[in-house]
């Protein structure tokens, strides 16, 4: 059995900063890293940028650099199976954990189909779709973080509702 690890729950990029800070901290233990599409470090900070051509991504972070550079264990969320909160199964190996840090997307919600978390690039492509159809209203659900999402929308006519500090 291999010594115990941190287990992030998360793709984004603030799930990719966290491991990547924690390993300037701690280059020993070790880091796994579970996200749900192989398309890692998505950032909604990028949007702007992205929509007018100056990024040709709108991800932060890459497998290879997390993986090469920070040595962090990426794998699939359908490739593990949590055992209460001191183990886990990864593609039947078990693990022990000592720290289990989970992302927002993985707590049930009653409005998931109709909220676009921005947490991959489809979703940034559908809020594209919607403001070229039309929108004209959009209400911001999220933390300080959200800033830049909040003063792009504003730059191109939309009326932002920001709701800092939400839990839902």
């Amino acid at each position: 059995m291999e010594p115990s690890a941190l287990l992030v729950m998360g793709d984004d990029v603030a799930a990719c900063l966290l491991v990547h800070a924690y390993r300037k901290f701690d280059r020993k233990s070790r880091v796994i890293l579970v996200a749900r599409t192989r398309d890692l470090g998505y950032s909604h900070r990028l949007l702007p940028y992205y929509s007018v051509g100056l990024t040709t991504s709108l991800r932060m972070f890459s497998q290879q650099l997390l993986e090469l550079v920070d040595t962090v264990r990426v794998v699939l969320l359908d490739e593990i199976e949590l055992v209460g909160m001191d183990r886990v199964i990864i593609r039947g190996e078990v693990n022990p954990l000592s720290r289990l840090v989970i992302a927002g997307w993985l707590a049930p919600h009653p409005y998931r189909r109709q909220v676009l978390h921005l947490s991959n690039p489809q979703s940034a492509e559908e809020l594209r779709d919607l403001l070229e159809a039309g929108l004209r209203s959009v209400v911001v659900l999220e933390g300080l973080g959200a800033l830049p999402l909040v003063d792009a929308l504003v730059r191109v006519g939309i009326r932002p509702i920001f709701v800092l500090g939400s839990k839902g």
